[in-house]
């Protein structure tokens, strides 16, 4: 009789586990993370994003040197087993300030894309659904905004704020504020038309209601794609403002900043661009195959489409 009640407690807590299981297998990140890495090369980005994640978040541990240690006596010192991506004019630690400017990277990348994405849904939501007006004058701002080059209005933008990373994550974020809204408006301008916002009317549902718990659930598969891509181009911008010198403040480590330290001893120490430069590129590359393969698997009516 205890052998038999021991089996049965066995067997339901296999029972239960397997359940567990499945239900933690369908939930919808486990599905859509399992439905991505079967694209090609997704695996290959996710672990990019993954990489640079983890040298960010351990920068303070694994880093072998302080980021802003000055040691003239090591200035422009080769690879070495001391420094193994070789030191910079001031004689820093190249690696460390690597893996110190991943957490620029992804601050600006991560707080920039909050900003664009939440401006761009709350004006291409309400913008689309109720159309007229409202309609007419959140697209003449977002045309405004994108009359000019992306990289120059940041410019003009942290001219006018001051340099600083608050200035760098704002300006970045207004800018990609046009490309966010225009993708939700297209996507509310054909959610509003279907029958289940049709039926929510019906029923007597307010358009607050049905814009909240209808139509912008339903236009989210775009703006994920469209996140990503960002990111990516938040990357970009964030480097290139600190290349010209209106980005980060020095002596902070950044990619962009160490790129434009590495230019101006190109002559004399050709290898201090190469691992800023691997990284940037490496990251950004991550960023758009990521939001190619959430497109394959959200939308496989455009797999393939450039």
């Amino acid at each position: 009789m205890a052998g038999g009640i021991g089996m049965q407690t066995e067997t339901g807590i296999v029972l239960e586990r397997t359940g567990l299981r499945t239900r933690l297998l369908h939930l919808p990140i486990v599905d859509l993370t399992r439905r991505v890495l079967r694209v090609r090369l997704a695996g290959f980005a996710i672990a990019v994003i993954l990489a640079t994640v983890l040298m960010a978040t351990l920068a303070g541990v694994v880093a072998p040197y302080e980021p802003n240690k000055v040691n003239p006596r090591d200035s422009l010192a080769p690879p070495s087993a001391h420094n193994w991506l070789g030191t910079d004019r001031l004689g820093r630690d190249q690696l460390t300030r690597l893996l110190y400017g991943a957490r620029i990277s992804l601050a600006v990348a991560i707080t920039s894309v909050v900003i664009s994405v939440g401006l761009g849904m709350v004006m291409g939501v309400v913008g689309g659904y109720l159309g007229g007006i409202v309609d007419d004058v959140f697209m003449r701002l977002v045309d405004a905004v994108a009359a000019f080059p992306s990289l120059v209005l940041s410019l003009a933008l942290v001219a006018v704020m001051g340099i600083g990373l608050q200035s760098v994550i704002i300006a970045i974020g207004v800018t990609h504020i046009p490309f966010m809204a225009r993708v939700v408006r297209s996507q509310v301008l054909r959610e509003r038309e279907r029958d289940y916002v049709l039926a929510a009317r019906a029923i007597g549902a307010g358009d607050g209601r049905i814009m909240l718990r209808h139509v912008t659930p339903n236009s989210m598969q775009p703006v994920i794609v469209q996140t990503s891509i960002t990111m990516g181009y938040a990357v970009i911008i964030e480097a290139s403002l600190s290349f010209l010198g209106v980005g980060i403040r020095p002596p902070t480590p950044s990619w962009g900043g160490m790129l434009k330290f590495a230019f101006n001893t190109m002559d004399i120490a050709p290898w201090l661009a190469f691992a800023p430069g691997i990284a940037i590129f490496l990251l950004v590359l991550a960023f758009n195959l990521l939001g190619d393969a959430l497109r394959d698997v959200l939308d496989p009516r455009l797999r393939g489409a450039i």
